[in-house]
């Protein structure tokens, strides 16, 4: 899988979540990096072509995005507290635990993925391969 292909699928999954991105754009309000909130994304059939739109229908091709995420050690004990309780692992802030007599299911792991996509976790490492940025601490505020 390529860069491109894995950064895609990552925002992707992440359009219902007000994810913000860095964007460079060159329009009539001049040309510099502008934080946009995604709201969809799209694709050509023969993948030649990856684009994603933002809030007030503003557009960018894939190659001019970074994603604001979060890395799994920026987590606080509130939201460490939330995820173990949708869950029967235990999360001590770094991995999951299970006793090896449990059985995790696929429905407990989509979970797991989703909760990490609406809090902007990067679980696909695209921090350090310099394809998403890292969130200010107080960039997203969660309830």
């Amino acid at each position: 899988m390529t860069e491109v292909e894995l950064l895609y699928m990552d925002l992707s999954a992440r359009t219902s979540y007000g994810l913000i991105c860095n964007v460079y754009k060159v329009d009539d309000a001049g040309v510099g990096w502008r934080q946009l909130v995604l709201t969809g994304t799209y694709k050509t059939d023969d993948n030649e072509w990856y684009e994603c739109y933002f809030e007030g229908d503003d557009n960018a091709e894939i190659h001019y995005i970074k994603p604001y995420l979060r890395q799994i050690g920026s987590l606080t004990e509130k939201e460490k507290t939330e995820l173990n309780s949708i869950t029967s692992l235990t999360f001590d802030g770094s991995r999951f635990y299970t006793d090896m007599t449990e059985t995790v299911s696929s429905y407990e792991l989509g979970k797991i993925v989703q909760w990490f996509n609406k809090h902007h976790i990067d679980y696909n490492g695209l921090i350090p391969r310099q394809i998403a940025l890292e969130a200010p601490a107080d960039m997203y505020k969660f309830e």
